[in-house]
């Protein structure tokens, strides 16, 4: 039957039907009647009918026929209703109103609305909502049995009409939003109905009340008023709050949050891991051991009390641990090592704060923080972490027990930490730390200084059970006090301490020793250190140092000292004077000599070797490292750094020492000091540098491009091969330059100096010297004195200087400059050109064509043979001439000259001529220009005058030779190799293209060279000096120069005076040297130009800076560019 519905009959035509005939099943969306007739449990017939039909829903009806009775959804009204559902799945609403809705049979879904309803389920598991409104859930066991009630709340009635409840029949389960009710009516263990509430409801809130019901009792939020208030909560999980006044809050059973509020409130939160907050105020929290296990107290304080009410409690009772910001108590009541109850208090606790007082109650005893006055205080903490401040005064302190913070502050304090690790400062003043060994273990000292005492109580310190350590600014002593090896006892001392300095002095106590700084005098002194990282200066004089231990810094000054440093990696320097370096080879072990020469010695007591057992490694950037294995044994003995590269020591025995010296010259480039005595030195290969100091030195420098100062003393010096640097110094010394384009300077002394092959520079200097430039084109200087300078073969430049000079040009077309004072200039062989400056000289031109000049004075001039020019110059001039040369000048100072600039004049009555005498044409040739700084102009010829001008000379390409006179004269030189002499006044010189000479001559000039290897010379004045492009000189001579090399290798000497020297990277492989002279100069380095900002050339700065403050006069010389310097006092960064 496919659409069986409401109003619908089946009909057995044949038989009457009773329901106990009929069988009705489900399965597949097809309902099955089968039919029994007979009662003997076979079905007789059986049909289907489409659909799932309800249970219960076909029944056999009075007719004895079958019908389909649906089940029942009813709504009621907003009275009181009365609604009774069928047997089947019924939906009944009640609405409104104060309803009775029964279910019956079937799984029925009932709502009873607003009002008190009465609602039964009746059989089948039912979906029951009472609504709002005290509703009464009431039916018997088996009706309950698989109930879901969705609303049940404070007010409604579970009421089991079949049997009388207890609290022991209910059992309550609450998981996943579900609350199950369990009852077992007649205790035998076995559930005899269950059904659920919906919501999670809290444990005790399901009770059975009096009236043998169940009913929902709500745990209580109850907030009491400012005064004293007493609540009580229920035994579920109420919140209750005290707000403010004295108040009594009682918690009962159930997981509680109680907060007393303000005033001196008593909590007890019952049975339950209660939340109690006492708030401010003095507040007690009470209860039996059972009761505070699982709570929380969240703000436990000074003045609190927690009160145990059924065990006496004792300090051993209770044990009290932090962790994550939470400190943990736990109770062992009966001593049997197992906590019975525990508890959490919010926050981190010191260690010993959380006590049981006398009164057998918990307490919370902060750390104390306690300053004291200026005057002299007695300070006493806790057994917890106290910070104690003396301020001031010679005051007390006393930690106690607890991780303590005490500075004493201001005055001579004694101090305790007691046990813990305490950190301690002293502050200013002569402190004493006391403690036993176990109180010192931990702590930490800030500030430990000379004249405090770290006194150890209960054991008698000796400096061997020290042991002291340092890493990462933090030094630690550790104390063996029974001699065992292991530490008993350890503490820092804040701070790097040198080694040695923390000892055990004569009082037992620990001492700071720190090392000392001493400087003597310029006397004979006797100077000795301490054991530790000492400064020890001697200054002046012959001087005595003894370094004892650690790692010394000695300098011996100036005079022959005895430097001995003792134990430990010290950096000993001599000084001027010919020093001993003394010790033992463990002494000397690891130690540095900044300026070990060969006048120096290296005194090795105790130990007798030879020279096998000294290896000299290849020096390093500068330094010579030197291993000695006196025993033969392979390993050495000592290890030793020599400033400068040596590849040699002389091995001699005195006795029972063994003495070590530099042995001499190698086949390497050497740096080489002499003695103060007469020293012979053969440099052999290599480019080297030797300084003598006093005595009679003979020095031959061989192969190589060297550099020799005599220093004091008559000194022969022989450059033999190499472009060689030759400085006698003072004394009468003898200089020969041999083969090589060499630089000679004979300094002050009567000095005797030959070029020898090679186009040489050679300077006379004070003295009367005896100036050879032998073959080459030579570039002579006289200096102060009357000097003989013979230039000799090649074209050759001789200046005379000062005094009554001879000048010879020998073969060869050269130039002779008298320059001052009464000279004689021969130019020998070849077309010569010479000037006689001021005074009353003699010029003889010799064989050639020559060009002579009288400058100013009464000179006589003879052309010898040849086509001679001669020029009358300044003064009364006499001159003659063989051969075809023509231009005598005569009388008062006329002549005439070839390119000179013209000029008019007439002489007046005062006999003072006007004119001008500017320039001379510039153009390719040889040129000579005179600018007239002294012109003579004539009337009849009687009259007289002169007239000083600025002169401009240009002479263009060529090989020029421009002279400036009086006034600020302009020359430039233009192409070629020129001459150009400035004069008088403030000139500014300009070499231009090719090889040029500039001479400034007197006041302060200006000096370019610009391109080519050009010669420089300042003269006196404070000149300016710049060589530009090409290989120069630069001679600043008299004066503060300021001398700039440029690019290619150069050669700058200051001369006397306070000279700027100029260094720049201009990246092209040039050599410099640069010489300071006389005075304080300054070597100025130029960051802008290359590579001189790289970290090399800082490091070279940095060992400048030593030998500069160190007062030397020796070479330094940069690792990363051929850059040497000398006799410089000071240095800039531009």
């Amino acid at each position: 039957i496919a659409d069986f519905e409401d109003g619908d009959v089946i009909e057995l035509s044949d038989l009457p039907l009773t329901q106990s005939m009929v069988s009705v099943s489900q399965a597949g969306g097809v309902t099955t009647i089968e039919i029994d007739s007979d009662g003997d449990g076979i079905a007789d017939a059986s049909f289907q009918l489409t659909g799932n039909f309800e249970a219960g829903s076909l029944l056999v009806g009075g007719d004895g026929n079958i019908h389909y009775v649906p089940p029942v959804s009813i709504t009621g009204t907003a009275a009181e209703d009365s609604i009774v559902g069928t047997a089947l799945n019924d939906t009944l609403s009640g609405v409104a109103g104060d309803d009775t809705v029964i279910g019956l049979g079937g799984t029925d879904i009932i709502d009873g609305g607003a009002g008190d309803d009465v609602i039964s389920g009746g059989a089948g598991a039912d979906d029951l909502t009472g609504g709002t409104g005290h509703d009464t859930f009431t039916g018997t066991l088996a009706d309950f049995d698989g109930d879901v009630i969705g609303d049940f709340q404070e007010g409604d009635v579970i009421e089991v009409s079949n049997v009388a409840l207890t609290q022991a029949a209910v059992t309550v389960n609450g998981t996943g939003g579900v609350t199950t009710i369990s009852i077992d009516s007649d205790g035998d263990g076995i559930t005899d109905a269950s059904f659920q509430l919906t919501g999670n409801y809290e444990t005790g809130s399901i009770v059975v009340g009096g009236d043998g019901n169940i009913h929902y009792v709500p745990p209580v939020s109850i907030t009491g008023t400012a005064g004293e208030d007493s609540i009580v909560g229920t035994a579920l999980n109420d919140t209750l709050s005290g707000v403010a006044g004295d108040d009594i809050l009682i918690g009962l059973g159930g997981t509680d949050i109680i907060d007393g509020g303000a005033g001196d409130d008593i909590l007890s939160g019952g049975s339950g891991a209660d939340d109690l907050t006492g708030g401010s105020g003095n507040d007690t929290f009470t209860g039996t051991l059972a009761q505070f296990d699982g709570d929380a107290i969240a703000d436990f304080q000074e003045g609190d009390v927690i009160e145990v009410t059924d065990v006496a409690l004792t300090p051993a009772a209770l044990t009290v641990s932090e962790a994550g910001g939470i400190t943990t108590v736990a109770i062992d009541s009966n001593g049997d090592g197992v906590a019975n109850a525990s508890f959490q208090l919010t926050g981190s606790y010191e260690a010993g704060s959380i006590t049981v007082g006398g009164d057998g109650n918990i307490h919370y005893v902060p750390p104390v923080s306690i300053t004291g006055t200026a005057g002299e205080d007695s300070i006493v903490g806790t057994a917890l972490n106290d910070t104690l401040s003396g301020v001031a005064g010679d005051d007390t302190l006393i930690g106690l027990d607890g991780a303590d913070i005490i500075d004493g502050g201001a005055g001579a304090d004694l101090i305790s930490g007691g046990a813990g690790s305490d950190d301690l400062t002293g502050g200013l003043g002569s402190d004493t730390f006391t403690g036993t060994l176990a109180q010192f273990d931990g702590d930490a000292i800030a500030d430990f200084q000379e004249g405090d005492v770290i006194e150890v109580t209960d054991v008698a310190l000796t400096p061997a059970a020290l042991t002291v350590s340092e890493a990462g600014g933090i030094t630690t002593v550790a104390i063996d006090s029974n001699g065992d090896g292991v530490a008993d006892a350890s503490f820092q001392l804040i701070g790097a301490f040198e080694t040695g300095s923390i000892v055990v002095g004569a009082d037992g106590g620990i001492h700071y020793v720190p090392a000392v700084s001493i400087t003597g005098t310029d006397g004979d002194d006797l100077i000795t250190g301490t054991a530790l990282d000492d400064t020890l200066s001697g200054r002046g004089g012959n001087d005595t140092i003894i370094g004892l231990a650690s790692a010394d810094i000695i300098d011996g000054g100036s005079g022959d000292d005895l430097i001995s440093g003792g134990l430990g990696a010290d950096t000993l320097t001599g000084g001027d004077g010919s020093d001993t370096f003394a010790g033992t080879l463990a002494e000397l072990d690891g130690s540095i000599f900044e300026d070990f020469d060969s006048s120096d010695e290296i005194r090795v007591s105790g130990a007798t070797f030879g020279s096998s057992a000294v290896t000299v490694l290849p020096p390093v950037a500068g330094k010579t490292t030197i291993t000695v294995d006196s025993n033969g044994d392979g390993i050495a003995d000592a290890t030793f750094v020599i400033d400068g590269e040596h590849y040699g020591l002389g091995v001699t025995v005195d006795g029972t020492d063994t003495i070590l010296r530099i042995s001499g010259p190698t086949v390497f480039d050497d740096d080489l000091t002499g003695t103060t005595g007469d020293d012979a030195i053969n440099l052999l290969a290599g480019n080297d540098v030797y300084l003598g100091l006093s005595g009679n030195d003979a020095v031959v420098a061989n192969d190589g491009n060297d550099y020799v100062d005599g220093g004091a003393g008559d000194d022969t010096l022989y450059g033999n091969q190499g472009n060689d640097t030759l400085i006698g110094d003072t004394g009468d010394d003898h200089l020969w330059g041999g083969q090589g384009d060499d630089l000679i300077f004979g300094g002050i002394g009567d000095d005797s100096m030959e070029g020898g092959v090679g186009n040489d520079t050679l300077r006379g200097g004070d003295g009367r010297d005896t100036v050879r430039g032998a073959s080459g084109n030579d570039k002579i200087h006289g200096g102060g004195a009357n000097d003989i300078l013979l230039a000799g073969a090649g074209d050759d430049m001789v200046l005379g200087g000062a005094g009554d000079d001879i000048l010879s040009g020998g073969s060869g077309n050269d130039t002779l400059l008298g320059r001052y004072d009464n000279d004689t200039l021969r130019g020998g062989e070849g077309d010569d050109f010479g000037h006689g400056g001021t005074g009353d000289d003699l010029l003889d031109g010799g064989l050639g064509d020559d060009t002579l000049y009288s400058g100013y004075g009464h000179d006589v001039l003879s052309g010898g043979d040849g086509h001679d020019f001669l020029i009358g110059g300044g003064g009364a001039s006499t001159g003659s001439g063989k051969g075809s040369g023509s231009g005598k000048g005569s009388g008062s100072g006329k002549g005439s000259g070839s390119g000179k600039g013209s000029g008019s004049g007439k002489g007046s009555g005062s006999g003072k001529g006007h004119g001008s005498s500017n320039g001379v044409g510039h153009g390719s040739g040889h040129n000579t220009g005179k600018g007239h700084g002294s012109h003579q102009g004539s009337g009849s010829g009687k009259g007289s005058g002169s007239a000083v001008f600025d002169d401009y000379l240009d002479g263009g390409a060529g090989d020029d030779s421009l002279w400036g006179g009086l006034g600020d004269d302009i020359l430039i030189g233009g192409d070629g190799d020129d001459g150009l002499f400035g004069g008088y006044d403030n000139d500014t010189l300009s070499g231009g293209l090719g090889n040029d000479t500039l001479l400034g001559k007197y006041d302060d000039d200006v000096l370019v060279g610009n391109d080519g290897s050009d010669e420089l010379f300042g003269g006196q004045g404070n000149d300016a000096l710049a060589g530009g492009a090409g290989d120069d000189i630069l001679l600043g001579n008299k004066g503060n120069d300021t001398l700039d090399g440029g690019a290619g290798s150069n050669f700058l000497h200051g001369g006397s005076g306070d000279d700027v020297l100029i260094y720049a990277d201009y990246g092209d492989g040039g050599a410099v040297q640069l010489y300071g002279g006389k005075g304080n100069d300054i070597l100025q380095l130029d960051l802008t130009v290359g590579q001189l900002a790289d970290a090399a050339v800082q490091k070279d700065l940095s060992d400048l800076d030593e030998w500069l403050h160190g007062g030397a006069k020796g070479t330094f010389e940069f690792s990363a560019f051929d850059l040497t310097v000398r006799d410089i006092e000071g240095y800039q960064l531009i």
